[in-house]
């Protein structure tokens, strides 16, 4: 179990760690929060400003495509790109209202708020299929790894220390009935890139990788190597979802921009659901980055991008376990940590 202090400034490196996208909206000269309702509202759109539009090389970015089919117009919203934030600050930016709208981890969105953190889950972005989890552990093909206990005494590695990257395998670990999992393997980080290198050259037992995530494209990528367990294979499609949130203040005080906000991501993630090639053959030319083909996947998004108020419950209950990488203080209720009532969906 993770100390008290040292489990805060994971959750607050975690949450912007596992984040695509960081949001943030125009400060009172924008005159957005005050002028014409947000969702159908007429005369100057309402300013969002947005940071990492369009970087990601190795999957859809939903935002983009809401930009690019004229979502946010049709909510009277401007997106406007800001450039990078601090990764250290983005809760205390989020509640003094400079940040508006981010993406994270729905277990470290519940770690924020237990350690005080006035914020609230609005929404869903990226959920978790058997075919695309948020995450795999890969082991060499030809290792005698094939269940939790096998790794105890073995190397785990990640690209960092966060909810996601060792809390996995941690709870990979405690459902096989691992006492101490954190201190049952040896974890290391190491530069994503070099992973599955330093996994087939013996270094490490196992890795974790967020993508590729896919059984056909690891096969393509990385031969010699096989899955030995995802997130989907602990929670099912409950452990990997990207929640949306936003400050408790700003939704209290702008909730139409809230709704338009999520009216507009939504139907930008139905659209990638619905139609994933024309998703990315639109996306593709807009990447800021490029794009790695041979990595290329088009994930799930949340229908609606509405929250399911069973997933958030089961990270609830794991976190108030003992033997969770991430265990809370408190005891937290859906209502208190998440809510649907501004998504015109729900």
């Amino acid at each position: 179990m993770l100390k008290k202090s040292k489990r805060i400034s994971l959750i607050l490196i975690a949450v912007f760690m596992v984040a695509v996208l960081t949001f943030t909206a125009c400060g009172s000269s924008n005159n957005g929060a005050s002028g014409a309702g947000a969702q159908g509202g007429e005369g100057a759109p309402i300013v969002i400003k947005l940071a990492g539009t369009g970087v990601s090389a190795t999957g859809v970015d939903p935002i983009t495509i809401a930009i690019e089919e004229g979502y946010f117009a049709e909510q009277n919203l401007l997106v406007e790109d800001v450039g990078d934030m601090d990764v250290l600050q983005f809760v205390a930016m989020l509640e003094n209202g400079s940040i508006d709208f981010s993406m994270t981890m729905e277990s470290d969105g519940i770690g924020a708020i237990d350690q005080g953190a006035k914020i609230v889950e609005i929404g869903v972005a990226g959920t978790s299929t058997e075919k695309y989890p948020h995450m795999v552990f890969l082991v060499r093909e030809d290792d005698d790894l094939h269940s939790a206990t096998d790794l105890v005494g073995k190397k785990v590695a990640a690209f960092g220390i966060n909810g996601c990257m060792t809390g996995f395998p941690y709870e990979y670990l405690a459902q096989a009935g691992v006492e101490d999992p954190a201190n049952a393997i040896e974890f290391i980080t190491s530069p994503e890139n070099t992973l599955v290198d330093s996994l087939l050259k013996g270094d490490l037992d196992c890795v974790g990788i967020h993508g590729p995530v896919g059984v056909e494209a690891i096969e393509r990528n990385y031969p010699g190597v096989r899955i030995l367990f995802s997130d989907y294979t602990i929670f099912g499609e409950k452990g990997g979802d990207l929640g949306w949130y936003t400050s408790v203040k700003y939704a209290d005080e702008h909730p139409e921009i809230v709704t338009a906000f999520l009216a507009a991501v939504g139907k930008a993630q139905n659209f990638v659901n619905d139609h994933p090639e024309e998703a990315a053959e639109i996306y593709k030319p807009l990447a800021l980055n490029g794009i790695s083909e041979d990595f290329f996947e088009v994930k799930n998004f949340a229908k609606d991008a509405l929250i399911q108020q069973s997933h958030t419950e089961e990270w609830l209950r794991v976190l108030t376990e003992g033997k969770s990488f991430q265990p809370l203080d408190n005891e937290w209720t859906f209502e208190q940590v998440a809510t649907n009532k501004y998504n015109p969906a729900a």
